[in-house]
């Protein structure tokens, strides 16, 4: 089961946008809208790091799963 949310995403000296976000985060009381939109926020930000990262080291593809065995593979391209 998933909950579907047409979502307004603001964020000081950007555009609004709408964004339109899936969850299996069901419980609108715990989880509200603004908190959704703050958790996107957060983890576009980790997404966009991990961009920089890829792009820098001159890597396609990040093939570890594990956040361990990824820091690795990020500390043997440094090396």
């Amino acid at each position: 089961m998933a909950r579907i949310d047409h979502l307004r995403a603001a964020a000081p000296g950007f555009r609004t946008r709408e964004i339109v976000l899936a969850t299996t985060l069901l419980d609108t009381t715990k989880y509200p809208d603004e908190a959704l939109v703050a958790l996107y926020r957060r983890r576009w930000a980790v997404e966009l790091c991990f961009r920089d990262i890829k792009t820098t080291l001159g890597l396609d593809v990040l093939r570890c799963q594990s956040p361990d065995l990824i820091e690795k593979e990020i500390m043997l391209f440094c090396a």
